[in-house]
């Protein structure tokens, strides 16, 4: 499960968002559920819309134990991060 939660992230030049980038992962069918978070990246490029990094708003599981999302951009944005679960075998 992909989205939001409410911790601030803050980013070298002063800037700050209210919200950090997380997913929910399961392996037990739903019964328990732990919380994975993503640091921002120490430098973010030049021109990158920072409010990208506040939500995960798509994700493809293709198969257990690795999944990619991406974060939410606004309209006309030119980049968007790239999130990554676990790894192919």
């Amino acid at each position: 499960m992909a989205g939001s939660e409410g911790i601030p992230q803050y980013f070298a030049g002063g800037g700050v968002n209210e919200s950090s980038a997380m997913l929910l992962v399961t392996s037990s069918g739903g019964e328990r559920w732990s919380r994975v978070t993503f640091a921002v990246p120490a430098n973010v490029p030049a021109g990158w819309d920072t409010d990208a990094f506040m939500e995960i708003a798509t994700i493809q599981c293709p198969q257990a134990g690795m999944c990619v999302g991406l974060g939410a951009t606004d309209q006309g944005t030119k980049s968007t991060p790239v999130y990554t679960l676990g790894s192919a075998p």
